[in-house]
């Protein structure tokens, strides 16, 4: 008996020994694991403070990046850094990236900022977005001429009817994209262009016989090449009173091409050649134009021209000169329409635009088109408009406003009465 109790009694003490070291031992895997988490916690921590401090100082070059690095920084661990970072990543507005064909490429948007056009050099194509979303939206692909050129310009009208883009090849292509989906070219039908002018009109080079006797230059010899009419301008705008040399429409790209090309044309060289559709521009080469380029360059540097003529865009073009304020005016002979007393008949005259260099003379003779774009919104009112204007009493009419209608002969009595009454004395 008294052996089974002390065998009874050790037995006991082994299982208390036992229950004490199973305590101990998860006691000690308790602390172990909460050290643990304590360095994995503090790790984290760490990390997120590290990732949160490369997500802010690459919100200035690289937003887009900065806000997954902030957001990831969160995930890691959700510090107070991190959770600032965050917001300050995601509190701007987020650029979109548009992914495109190696190469240069080229941006143009609308007024209102709800079309985009990029345009691709490797692939010479225009990709049109919608921004309506918020989002780049793709809308359609434009090719603008043979993959052998390069698309390296593109621009939108304000607001964002019309596109134009140009190639290295001097082409340029406008589309009428007043529906982005459905795009097309202006005034095309069947891959043709047309049009139907109402108005004709030539460019010539007015001069003020008063200014010029006024500044000792001899009013029957007007300027015969650029050099001369810089020279003569010095002199007229020496009289001061607000008096200017001379005059252009700086802003209106139609007014200076109509009065710049005809002295490309009298120095034997064009501007533009090919036919509608596959037109080429000569820049870079042309000569005469980067002369007459210098010559405007000259004559804006010495302020021989009014100040308003940098933002002119041909609304009160010839006003100035109308008035008795300018010297030498390259403009459109539709301007004598304006001269209606016998003392601006006797003052104002014209002659050809000159060669840069002198030697030669040429004119732009041309007309004011009606053409209906493609899908264009009330194309029928614009065919009514123009059935309008090319009418026999229409064009009478214009006769009789001083204007050159293009149906000359519908009323040769009027026309010519209407070029009596308008013609000024000329060289």
């Amino acid at each position: 008996m008294r052996a089974a109790r002390r065998r009874t009694r050790r037995i006991q003490q082994l299982l208390a020994l036992v229950a004490t070291l199973a305590l101990a031992a998860g006691a000690l895997a308790a602390y172990a694991f909460d050290a643990r988490s304590s360095a994995n916690q503090a790790r984290d921590e760490a990390l997120s403070r590290q990732v949160a401090i490369e997500a802010k100082q690459l919100r200035a070059t690289d937003p887009a990046l900065a806000a997954q690095l902030a957001l990831a920084s969160y995930r890691i661990a959700p510090t107070v850094q991190a959770r600032s970072t965050l917001i300050e990543a995601t509190g701007a507005e987020m650029p979109y990236r548009l992914l495109g064909p190696v190469g240069p490429e080229f941006l143009a948007s609308d007024d209102h900022g709800r079309l985009l056009a990029v345009a691709q050099s490797a692939t010479d194509t225009v990709e049109l977005y919608s921004l309506a979303g918020g989002r780049p939206t793709p809308r359609s692909r434009l090719t603008v001429g043979p993959r052998s050129e390069q698309d390296f310009t593109v621009a939108l009208s304000p607001d964002g009817r019309l596109l134009a883009a140009g190639d290295t090849a001097g082409k340029v292509v406008v589309w009428n994209v007043a529906d982005p989906a459905h795009p097309s070219k202006l005034a095309t039908q069947g891959g043709q262009y047309y049009g139907a002018p109402f108005i004709a009109d030539l460019s010539v080079l007015w001069y003020n016989k008063t200014l010029f006797r006024s500044a000792g230059l001899n009013p029957d010899d007007p300027p015969a090449s650029y050099a001369q009419i810089v020279s003569d301008a010095k002199k007229i705008s020496a009289l001061g009173h607000g008096i200017s040399g001379f005059s252009f429409a700086g802003d209106c790209q139609g007014c200076l091409g109509f009065t710049m090309l005809p002295s490309v044309w009298a120095a034997g060289q064009h501007l533009i050649s090919g036919p509608l559709g596959s037109q080429t521009a000569d820049v870079a080469g042309n000569a005469p134009l980067k002369q007459i380029l210098s010559y405007y360059r000259q004559l804006w540097a010495d302020h021989l021209v009014p100040v308003a003529d940098q933002t002119q865009n041909g609304l009160s073009w010839g006003d100035r000169f109308e008035a008795g304020k300018v010297g030498i005016l390259p403009g459109d002979y539709g301007i004598a329409a304006k001269f209606t007393t016998a003392a601006q008949k006797a003052e104002f005259a014209d002659a050809p635009l000159p060669a840069v260099s002198g030697g030669g003379y040429a004119t732009f003779d041309g007309a004011n088109d009606f053409s209906i774009p493609q899908g264009a919104a009330n194309w029928s009112g614009a065919w009514e408009v123009m059935t309008v204007a090319l009418q026999r009493k229409q064009q009478c009419d214009i006769a009789s406003l001083h204007e050159s209608g293009v149906r000359w002969g519908v009323h040769p009595a009027a026309t010519r009465a209407a070029s009596r009454r308008t013609t000024p004395r000329s060289r």
